[in-house]
């Protein structure tokens, strides 16, 4: 992996949770089911991002 890519994935993972806080908030959730789904969403797609980048570099 390199440093780029990392970079790359920590900056769509930001992206990612502030959009899925704010789609939360606009419908009204509580703060802790926004964490909640917002931790659970991103950490999903990061394993996910992970796994493909690992294939790609083999």
């Amino acid at each position: 992996m390199k440093k780029k890519d990392l970079i790359r994935i920590v900056y769509e993972k930001i992206m990612l949770a502030i959009g899925v806080m704010i789609a939360n908030l606009v419908m009204n959730e509580t703060m802790t089911v926004c964490i909640v789904s917002t931790v659970l969403v991103v950490g999903i797609t990061l394993i996910f991002d992970i796994i493909q980048l690992r294939n790609k570099t083999q």
